[in-house]
């Protein structure tokens, strides 16, 4: 169904044939140096709140992104989602340098559930991040965009998801992420005071 999907989406094509350009020379090299960054993310954001003493935004960071694991895992198994490598045939193989072919293995090997493809978790606790980054520390959010970016491009070209596994992700990150927050403000939901807006004077 959702390779059915996504050629609904493209007009009868595979994702893997409109991503076939960032697939040449050390492009597959970069993406998974991207997709790498998954867990680094979030604390490279929450040691640049904790550095300028924003705990509010740093409980913020870790209330969300809790949540949006949870969410996203319990979804996992509500549609258990094989990944494409994992199902589809393709014509040429993933190529790349000693980088890429070492990480990939990687991944592959750290992944315990095969059957979590649907939504893309990694592109649902990026946007989180992101969006975070934006509200409370704006230049960490420009040094984590090009990273972030990468990482959900490498979703669908390096064959670990399906385009609609990131639409969902993209379209229940903001959901979530207002959630958590709105429990963390209705105050001792969570436990402990309800986090403060950042002034605007601080984002920066």
């Amino acid at each position: 169904h959702v390779v059915l999907a996504d050629r609904a989406l493209l007009g009868g094509r595979d994702v893997d044939q409109v991503t076939a350009f960032l697939r040449g020379g050390i492009g597959p090299d970069l993406l998974v140096l991207c997709y790498s960054t998954f867990y680094f993310l979030p604390l490279v954001l929450g040691a640049a709140l904790l550095k300028r003493k924003d705990l509010a935004g740093t409980k913020e960071l870790l209330l969300a992104v809790t949540f949006g694991f949870c969410a996203s895992y319990l979804l996992y198994l509500a549609f258990p989602v094989l990944a494409p490598t994992r199902v589809l045939h393709f014509r040429e193989p993933l190529e790349g340098g000693p980088v890429f072919h070492f990480l990939y293995r990687l991944l592959d090997g750290l992944e315990l559930n095969k059957r979590d493809c649907f939504p893309s978790g990694h592109t649902w606790l990026t946007l989180t991040v992101l969006h975070l980054a934006w509200l409370r520390h704006r230049k960490a959010f420009f040094f984590l965009l090009p990273v972030g970016a990468g990482l959900i491009l490498a979703t669908v070209t390096l064959r670990f998801h399906y385009l609609v596994d990131v639409l969902a992700g993209a379209l229940l990150y903001y959901p979530s992420m207002k959630a958590a927050l709105w429990m963390d403000r209705r105050g001792g939901a969570w436990g402990g005071a309800p986090s403060r807006p950042v002034p605007a004077r601080d984002v920066s």
